[in-house]
């Protein structure tokens, strides 16, 4: 499955599109909708942590997705809206994003029809190769390590949820 273009803004308000400057190496998308989801997505990260060390190419993108709003608008919430960053420390296998999008759209294109969970979708080359959703488990971490590995990507094409 294609990822559909997405354009953002990280911490830093460098502007970032989606899937176009991710590259090609395997790219982790934590997806979610609302801030309050933070603690779902925080799972993730020691797991995020350990295979940006073991695999260079790998990266990892904290993403918020919500509706539009007026420009001012959105850049005043920015840098609020990543509770993944606010133990003060500092993720550097984690990049937060927040893009500002038609959110129903969004969601059909990837067929995301949980908007209360957050999503991790592995990504390759702009592709869907593995995805899933809710707190991290053992089952999902020993999926996403095969499909990090993977030259494809894919695990098989093993798709969990």
């Amino acid at each position: 499955m294609r990822f559909p273009e997405l354009h953002g803004r990280d911490l830093d308000g460098r502007s970032v599109t989606l899937p176009a400057d991710v590259g090609s190496g395997p790219t982790l998308l934590l997806v979610r909708f609302a801030p309050q989801l933070s603690r779902e997505a925080e799972t993730w990260l020691p797991l995020v942590d350990d295979l940006a060390a073991a695999a260079p190419d790998f990266w990892c993108y904290d993403l918020l997705v919500l509706p539009e709003f007026p420009d001012g608008v959105e850049d005043s919430l920015t840098d609020d809206l990543h509770p993944t960053l606010t133990d003060g420390g500092d993720r550097s296998g984690v990049r937060s994003l927040t893009a500002h999008t038609d959110v129903d759209a969004f969601r059909r294109a990837l067929v995301l029809d949980r908007p209360a969970q957050t999503y991790a979708l592995l990504l390759r080359g702009g592709r869907v190769r593995w995805r899933a959703f809710g707190p991290l488990t053992v089952p999902l971490e020993r999926s996403l390590r095969a499909a990090v590995a993977s030259p494809s990507g894919d695990a098989n094409d093993l798709v969990v949820s």
